[in-house]
C-alpha cells in the first residue's frame, strides 16, 4: 500500500495521473536501468 501512496504522491507533484507515472516507471525507466545494468555487467565480464 505504501508504494501506491508513493505513486499517487509523485503523480500529484508531477501533475500527472497515477497511470502515467506507472507507465513512465515500469515501461520506460525500469527497462532503461535494466539494459544499462546488463551492458555494464557484460562490459565488466569481458574486460
Amino acid at each position: 500500500m505504501l508504494c501506491v501512496h508513493l505513486l499517487q504522491w509523485l503523480a500529484d507533484k508531477l501533475g500527472m495521473t497515477y497511470n502515467e507515472v506507472n507507465v513512465w516507471i515500469f515501461c520506460v525507466i525500469w527497462p532503461i536501468i535494466t539494459l544499462v545494468s546488463i551492458g555494464l555487467n557484460v562490459y565488466l565480464l569481458l574486460r
